[in-house]
């Protein structure tokens, strides 16, 4: 399943990024209409990857069924853990 393969990605993709320094993130990076640096690069990626979800939300609308709401509802939830899991080696617990 393509959720899995981008599920494993950004769990693998972050605790790398996370220790970035300030010189590592201001470094230059350009892709597509995206030129504002490395800093910037993680939200570009994600604003990219929600159009997406939009554009094949859509197709799949127009050629089968609509998903349930329990499904979306699912999927809402699926969204939200995965944005956790990005944000949570950037975490420090203090006891």
């Amino acid at each position: 399943m393509q959720a899995q393969k981008l599920s494993t990605a950004v769990r693998t993709i972050a605790p790398k990024t996370h220790p970035f320094t300030d010189a590592d993130l201001n470094q230059d990076w350009v892709w597509g209409s995206h030129a504002e640096g490395v800093r910037v690069a993680p939200i570009g990626t994600y604003h990219e990857l929600r159009a997406l979800g939009v554009v094949l939300t859509t197709r799949r609308s127009q050629q089968t069924q609509l998903p349930t709401m329990a499904q979306h509802t699912l999927t809402q939830y699926h969204v939200a853990q995965r944005d956790l899991q990005t944000l949570l080696p950037g975490v420090t617990f203090i006891a």
